[in-house]
């Protein structure tokens, strides 16, 4: 056994003491994220990797740096090899709307509430009640403020 084939079964071993046998689904569910989160797994120098890539990587291999793994089962914790695909982004989100798990993208904002935000904040409003205001992500109400979204 090479060294990279010894490294695979370390981490194979590694995976398959963090995630339960689903009777139901034959769902490989891994036990550390909340619910509805991905689970990580540190790998390596301590970096960490989502656990359902880890697992498509490790049992059917290489992902282009272009394409995400998807879920076959619709369960974010599942790590099981025979439930994971590779999609595009596109494919990713065309199979969450079909499955009823992502509404289509509805704008929550419009020009002027760019610009009220961005005056709010100039006069002093912190960037996480703008969020809170808006109903959005403080990374969007910071992308607006920089003019990466709703240039003005």
């Amino acid at each position: 056994m090479n060294d990279i084939e010894s490294k695979r079964e370390k981490l194979l071993q590694k995976m398959s003491k963090k995630w339960d046998l689903s009777e139901l689904t034959g769902c490989h569910v891994w036990r550390t994220p909340l619910p509805g989160e991905y689970g990580r797994m540190r790998v390596g120098g301590g970096g960490r990797m989502y656990a359902h890539r880890l697992s498509y990587l490790l049992n059917k291999g290489d992902i282009p740096s272009d394409m995400n793994v998807l879920h076959q089962c619709d369960n974010p914790q599942c790590v099981n090899p025979e439930h994971l695909f590779l999609g595009t982004q596109r494919e990713n989100v065309e199979d969450c709307m079909r499955k009823g798990r992502k509404p289509p993208t509805v704008r929550k904002l419009t020009a002027h509430s760019a610009d009220s935000i961005r005056r709010c904040w100039n006069n002093g409003i912190k960037q996480t009640e703008l969020a809170a205001l808006w109903n959005v992500s403080v990374q969007h109400v910071n992308n607006i403020i920089n003019g990466r979204k709703w240039a003005s």
